[in-house]
């Protein structure tokens, strides 16, 4: 399941972190759930601009299906 390109990308990993991030947060109590989620815009910054930037180098044409 882990072994597509998809969960092999910089967003993933970003994600995961900031999950992990979440998690710890709760367990020790560090900051507010506020200040948390507060802390975790730039990561979900990172993971919109970099999956528009993808989705934008997209080729628009289909590519042509194998002859045979």
């Amino acid at each position: 399941m882990l072994n597509r390109p998809g969960f092999k990308t910089s967003e993933w990993l970003v994600g995961l972190v900031t999950f992990a991030g979440f998690i710890a947060n709760a367990a020790a109590d560090w900051t507010s759930t506020h200040n948390a989620a507060v802390f975790s815009l730039p990561a979900l910054a990172f993971i919109i601009s970099r999956g528009l930037a993808k989705y934008e180098a997209r080729p628009t044409t289909p590519p042509v299906p194998p002859a045979g």
